[in-house]
């Protein structure tokens, strides 16, 4: 299965980012941006074809084209896409800045409504929406709580659907890359863990990104429909969302239900050439507290030496990522 691009790039068409995120504000989050400009620099961009098949599936079963909602939505490029199909877009974000930043990116004003709230927090009313988008939200949550949230805000026959890619990156030019990578990931995740650096919360990240959202549980008295795409992933490995070592952070049970389709997807929009430097940027986005040192290890010298004297300073860049999409009863 591939996923086509039929939505326009919001981004190429907005205004520059002002830079600003929220962090101070919201620590007991832990996913916080600091930077939109570095974030969107340095991460790959939501494709327009992750959202054409969203609103593929959501057309598929009848959805209304009414009002969406991007639930988590950081500087607003979610609800950007959103809006170019439904008629009224909620925005929902737990950082004043990032819902500052939203509503002067996402015009005209009239087509959105805005509120700081967190994902856990039931919003808007019920039976309200047609369709509700969380990206790389869900793994940050309390998931079973965001699932009644879900239910209760969405119309019958409504959907959802979320998307999570974490630190795990493939470079398809080269299987070396691939595991220097992952080496580098594993090493760095290990050091942090044994320093006891890692909070609760970006322990609990840790551990509902470890497979996707295959722990996630979709209640089947609300929901039904269920698909479970595998975007990207490669031919044989058993934990292609996985940046830290086997076995060393708990993992969620699977809660893939009888019934639920698991699909395998190839989508090319989750590519983009990247230099050594665009590979540190990326690093640096994180929530983790990286030092300097990361730099010096043999995996991550050896890594840049393959792309600048191998590949001549660029490479392409791929993202496994798990996506997640269901229909309201």
């Amino acid at each position: 299965m591939s996923l086509t691009n039929d939505l326009k790039d919001p981004s190429r068409s907005e205004q520059p980012l002002d830079g600003a995120g929220f962090e101070a504000e919201d620590r007991k989050y832990p996913f916080t941006i600091s930077s939109w400009d570095d974030y969107h620099n340095y991460r790959p961009t939501l494709p327009p074809s992750m959202f054409a098949a969203w609103m593929k599936y959501h057309e598929s079963h009848g959805g209304k084209p009414d009002v969406a909602h991007d639930i988590g939505a950081g500087s607003g490029t979610g609800a950007a896409f959103l809006s170019q199909v439904f008629a009224h877009t909620y925005v929902s974000d737990p950082g004043a800045a990032n819902i500052a930043i939203a509503r002067t990116r996402l015009q005209p004003a009239s087509g959105f409504t805005f509120r700081q709230v967190p994902a856990e927090v039931q919003w808007p009313g019920p039976a309200t929406v047609d369709m509700a988008v969380l990206c790389n939200v869900l793994h940050w949550t309390d998931a079973p709580v965001v699932m009644a949230n879900l239910a209760a805000t969405l119309r019958p026959g409504g959907s959802f659907a979320c998307c999570m890619q974490a630190f795990r990156v493939y470079f398809p030019q080269s299987h070396r890359l691939d595991a220097l990578w992952l080496d580098v990931t594993e090493t760095v995740m290990s050091k942090l863990h044994r320093e006891g650096a890692l909070s609760d919360a970006i322990r609990a990240g840790i551990r509902n990104s470890y497979a996707g959202y295959e722990g996630v549980d979709v209640p089947e008295e609300y929901f039904e429909n269920v698909r479970r795409w595998h975007v990207n992933v490669r031919v044989g490995d058993a934990t292609p969302y996985r940046f830290t070592k086997v076995g060393e952070f708990e993992e969620n049970p699977r809660r893939v239900r009888d019934g639920e389709t698991e699909e395998v997807v190839h989508d090319p929009g989750w590519r983009r050439q990247v230099d050594a430097d665009w590979l540190r940027g990326f690093l640096r986005t994180t929530t983790l507290p990286l030092g300097d040192d990361i730099w010096a290890l043999p995996t991550w010298t050896e890594l840049e030496r393959v792309i600048n004297d191998e590949f001549g300073g660029q490479v392409t860049a791929e993202w496994p990522v798990y996506m997640l999409l269901a229909t309201r009863k």
